[in-house]
């Protein structure tokens, strides 16, 4: 039986959506931290004016927002997990994350992610944490892994601490609201601020 002809059409079509969805997640969640760290509207413009220059896109990165402010704490990227939605699947499920936290769909994500910023950083990250922000049924703006210690206190929330590696060279994972980290970095306009 030969394959049906729209097959690699329809295919193609899917593939061009998830792309579309994932700028567009981007797109939301550089919005929100603009917003929630109260920076100028400009900064929006300007941003999408930097993207524009560097790929002819308008368009909102992390990536120009890090070039733009590289004293920002973290780098962050942010992924649609392909679309997986976390409060179905198996791996992401209270009991599954304490029995096999490395199999969760995000924690996948944020490996690639990992590699990926690593190796575009030339193997350092200068001492910022590395962050990917994903999407969760229920909570507003999602939630985001990180890496590294970041000094934030944030009262009356839940974060989530993986610890993995060996004793002599262990590392820490942690999941916490999206939103909750970045009203804590902004921490009521006394957090961080651009330079």
């Amino acid at each position: 039986m030969s394959e049906h002809p729209f097959k690699r059409f329809a295919s193609a079509h899917h593939e061009r959506e998830a792309v579309q969805a994932e700028i567009q997640y981007e797109r939301t969640c550089v919005e929100y931290l603009i917003k929630g760290l109260h920076l100028p509207v400009s900064v929006r413009r300007e941003l999408q004016s930097r993207e524009n220059d560097e790929t002819n896109q308008n368009r909102l990165t992390f990536h120009t927002f890090h070039e733009m402010f590289p004293t920002f704490p973290m780098l962050l990227g942010c992924s649609r997990l392909k679309g997986v939605k976390l409060h179905l699947d198996k791996h992401a499920m209270i009991p599954s994350l304490f029995k096999q936290f490395n199999e969760a769909p995000f924690v996948e994500a944020y490996e690639e992610f990992y590699e990926h910023m690593l190796s575009r950083a030339n193997g350092r990250s200068n001492g910022r944490s590395l962050g990917l922000v994903f999407p969760r049924k229920g909570i507003v703006r999602g939630l985001i892994i990180y890496s590294g210690d970041l000094d934030l206190q944030i009262p009356h929330s839940l974060l989530w601490t993986y610890t993995g590696g060996t004793r002599k060279a262990l590392h820490r994972l942690y999941v916490r609201p999206f939103q909750q980290l970045v009203e804590a970095i902004h921490n009521k306009g006394s957090g961080w601020r651009p330079e």
